[in-house]
């Protein structure tokens, strides 16, 4: 348990997340919460483990991840804000920062993360801007993709699509929102849930596209949601790169979607 006699700030982080191995530290590999602490050990002297609301993949980007820790020390928030981009490399930026309520968690504490996911739907691929979009050559029928995405809305055990991070952890999420909309790269997929398991949206969004290339039947998702399926093995998930967390909501003291 967290002790209370400390000072409590949750800061807005935006990432390019190209160059790390997702989100949750790793033994040897470069992530965004190893390269946070270290900015705060450069900071304060101090070994501080952070929380985060969402634990990205390798390769996702965030608009607006949002980021818990405990400090003996005192920073107005402003100065704590400044002094970590100072130590930040510069794919990694401190957006906001807030003193919080002790009780307040990243995770625990909020109540749904907003994604979106970029698809450049042409013939021609993106090369300036390849680390931020999956590339898909086939006309896409985003009318039939929204259609199939009615059937996520509401609560569901996605276990046939996802899987808990963690051993025994529940499959069952609820969807507020999964649509599909046109951009002038091609089309932008956005979810809305109180919580996404291991590898859900990419899933997810890797049978809408092959619904909309009319390769895969409308009622696919439905089908797996009332295990009239049982596997995903022959789904293919789409690549990291076209997936940004855009923001988190919270009931207090804050909620932050944008890009």
């Amino acid at each position: 348990m967290l002790e209370t006699n400390t000072n409590h700030f949750a800061v807005i982080v935006e990432y390019d997340g190209s160059n790390y191995h997702g989100f949750q530290i790793q033994k040897t590999e470069p992530t965004i919460q190893a390269a946070i602490e270290t900015a705060l050990y450069k900071l304060t002297s101090e070994h501080i483990r952070i929380r985060s609301a969402s634990r990205t993949d390798a390769g996702a980007h965030a608009y607006g991840q949002v980021v818990d820790f405990r400090t003996p020390k005192y920073y107005e928030e402003i100065t704590l804000l400044k002094a970590l981009n100072y130590y930040l490399p510069k794919d990694i930026s401190i957006k906001k920062a807030y003193y919080v309520p002790n009780d307040f968690h990243s995770r625990k504490s909020a109540t749904s993360r907003n994604y979106k996911y970029q698809i450049n739907n042409s013939d021609s691929k993106l090369a300036l801007y390849r680390n931020y979009y999956a590339w898909i050559k086939d006309d896409l029928d985003v009318s039939l993709m929204n259609s199939a995405c009615q059937s996520l809305y509401g609560e569901h055990d996605f276990k046939n699509i996802a899987k808990s991070s963690y051993p025994g952890g529940s499959t069952t999420r609820t969807i507020y929102e999964w649509k599909v909309v046109a951009s002038p790269t091609g089309v932008d997929i956005k979810c809305e849930s109180n919580g996404f398991l291991k590898y859900q949206i990419r899933k997810i969004n890797g049978i809408l596209v092959e619904i909309g290339k009319h390769k895969t039947p409308i009622g696919t998702l439905s089908a797996l949601l009332s295990t009239q399926l049982t596997t995903d093995n022959y789904y293919s998930m789409l690549p990291a790169c076209g997936l940004f967390l855009v923001g988190v909501k919270y009931g207090n003291p804050f909620s932050y979607i944008g890009e």
